[in-house]
């Protein structure tokens, strides 16, 4: 009988890492340091002005900040689980194709009816092949020269016949073995192209691979990271008044104006980007999920011009009713920009290097290149580069062979602004007979009308952001609490909620809700019920309890697209159509459909007893 056994994780760990053959790579892009230096100098005084009936105080506040951050930029390129090294360069097997440039230096087999794998694999034209006619024993290998682009007859042969049948049949077929010279091997997990090949002399030869042979040294390039420094200074002068003035003894009126400031998180600083390339499995769309998030040194404060007018009447001693009006106009705000992109070549890098320098944007200038030459290309596993249902397999144009990239950006927002009224009301019944009068309300409402600057993608200057509601920034927020107190023993029954509102940053994604994935996401207005009760036994002994979330209410955020190509539209071209932007407005106008859930929760309610005895 099978029994089960405990694992012991810690046991399991130490096997690994304490093993000679282990090789750690660590992951430095991980790695950063920001050091924040502020000067600040603050004046501010006091007035008491009409007999004391107004009151108040101004004030400046200077800020100079330095900032220095270092660490690592890194890329997380693609290669399969296995260790063939078997990826394609899209933007490679395009230049196979084509006839117009030199022929690539043939092979040479043992026997051409029956290649054996170390053949295929090694006998490459990039500078890092080697001529393998004298044997397996790589003693007798030489190097071969790196050609430079070049074609290959049978590929582009082959090539095209698939596209013309009428063609006569070259009698060849591909297959990822007959092409496994050319795979792109610069980011490889077991790099040792720029080492000697060993071959211990006995292991029988394969014709499907070449394992039987290995590098001298091995180097993890699937995994990189390079350095990246950069620093940023900002001064602030951040002026205040205050005044406070008593129109009766139950009436005062408030003005409050202010200039503020709010740092970027600390983490938003580090310099450089880190990168994730997926691979491409034949599907014809050069967006993969690979992405991209780049960080920002430069960012500056969060700047807000603030004012404030609110007039309160405390009609009794347990009473208020109270109205604010008040006015925000920010700008530099931090926000993660995301847009959909292509991007320079990264495999190379030998110079630091910062996010910004890495975009890449197409351009309609009337060739295949569309500006995008020198791209991060596209990478496909074995035969997925010219897979028989994609139909971009034998595209020349760059925009379907390099490789699109989910860009995040964290940046200062231009600017935005929100205007609002708020309603207070508290009040006791203090004037109710016998237990009534413990019973008491309180109210709020308030209305916000709030908006985003128009603004241009940083990444994509071609691209405009939306002007949508300001996150987290709901229409309407309300909340009422019916009370009861006397003798020490208290009820409370609370509710409160809010409308739709644009949703600030997407813990799941690390995205913000304006410009998630190339649409916006957005939060469903919901409503909260929660109970509070005591009840005071003696001096030393009160028992509590709480119901909180009583009614469920769940929480739940939908998607609007902005961006999404999902539009077919006639377009000549080999297919005969296109997909263009799906962009669907503001869902709180009325522009959008609700009913794109992404997210959908409960988290239950809550109930707490308890017990406090003093002694």
């Amino acid at each position: 009988m099978y029994k089960r056994q405990p694992v012991d994780a810690a046991y399991a760990v130490s096997l690994l890492l304490d093993d000679e053959n282990t090789v750690r790579t660590p992951n430095d892009s991980e790695s950063r340091i920001t050091d924040i230096d502020t000067q600040a100098y603050y004046f501010k005084t006091n007035f008491d002005l009409f007999d004391g009936r107004l009151t108040g105080n101004i004030g400046m506040r200077y800020v100079k900040t330095d900032i220095a951050a270092e660490g690592y930029s890194g890329a997380d390129f693609w290669q399969f689980t296995e260790t063939l090294e078997r990826e394609f360069d899209r933007v490679m097997l395009r230049d196979l194709r084509d006839t117009s440039l030199p022929e690539c230096q043939a092979p040479i087999y043992s026997d051409p009816n029956q290649p054996l794998g170390y053949e295929q694999k090694y006998q490459r034209v990039d500078g890092q092949g080697w001529d393998t006619s004298s044997g397996p024993d790589p003693s007798g290998w030489t190097q071969i020269a790196d050609q430079g682009p070049c074609h290959d007859p049978a590929f582009a042969q082959w090539a095209a016949f698939q596209q013309d049948p009428s063609l006569p049949d070259p009698g060849v077929t591909v297959d990822w073995l007959n092409m496994w010279r050319y795979a792109d091997v610069s980011t490889t997990r077991n790099n040792g192209w720029d080492s000697s090949i060993i071959y211990d002399g006995t292991t029988p030869l394969a014709t499907v691979n070449a394992n039987q042979f290995t590098a001298g040294a091995t180097t993890n390039r699937e995994l990189q990271s390079f350095r990246a420094t950069d620093t940023h200074t900002y001064t602030n002068w951040l002026p205040s008044l205050n005044l406070n003035y008593a129109i009766s003894d139950e009436m005062i009126g408030r003005f409050s104006i202010s200039k503020t400031m709010t740092r970027p998180e600390i983490d938003q600083l580090r310099p450089g980007f880190q990168l994730t390339e997926n691979g491409y499995w034949g599907s014809g769309n050069p967006n993969t999920g690979s992405r991209v998030s780049m960080y920002n040194t430069q960012l500056e404060p969060l700047e807000s011009n603030n004012l404030d007018v609110s007039f309160e009447w405390y009609f009794n001693e347990t009473s208020m009713l109270s109205v604010a009006v008040f006015h925000k106009d920010m700008s530099n705000f931090t926000t993660v920009e995301n847009a959909v992109t292509y991007l320079k070549d990264v495999r190379n890098i030998e110079t630091p290097v910062s996010g910004s320098e890495i975009i890449l944007l197409a351009e309609d200038d009337g060739t295949d290149d569309h500006g995008l030459d020198g791209c991060m290309p596209l990478r496909a596993t074995a035969d997925y580069g010219w897979w028989p249902s994609d139909p971009t397999r034998f595209s020349k144009d760059l925009r379907d062979l390099c490789a699109q990239y989910s860009v995040s950006k964290v940046v200062n927002g231009k600017g935005a602004q929100i205007t609002g009224v708020e309603l207070g009301y508290v009040q006791t019944y203090d004037f109710l007979p016998g237990f009534l009068s413990g019973l008491g309300v309180s109210a709020n409402y308030t209305y916000q009308d709030s908006q985003y600057d128009p603004d241009r993608s940083s990444i994509d200057p071609s691209k405009t952001l939306p002007s949508f509601p300001v996150a987290d920034t709901p229409e309407h927020s309300y909340n009422a609490t019916v009370f009861w107190e006397q003798d020490g023993h208290q009820i409370r029954l609370a509710y409160r909620g809010t409308s739709d509102s644009l949703v600030g940053t997407d813990y799941n994604t690390g995205l913000q809700g304006r410009t998630w994935n190339q649409g916006s996401i957005w939060n469903e207005g919901r409503g909260n019920l929660d109970l509070s009760a005591s009840y005071k036994l003696n001096d030393n002994v009160t028992f509590s309890f709480q119901a909180i979330n009583l009614l469920d209410d769940e929480f739940r955020t939908y998607f609007t697209s902005r961006e999404l190509q999902v539009e077919r539209v006639f377009a000549d071209n080999d297919v005969g159509y296109q997909f263009v932007a799906f962009e669907e407005g503001n869902p709180l106008e009325g522009d959008a459909t609700r009913s794109r859930t992404y997210t959908r929760y409960k988290v239950g309610t809550t109930y707490r007893l308890g017990v406090n005895v003093t002694f």
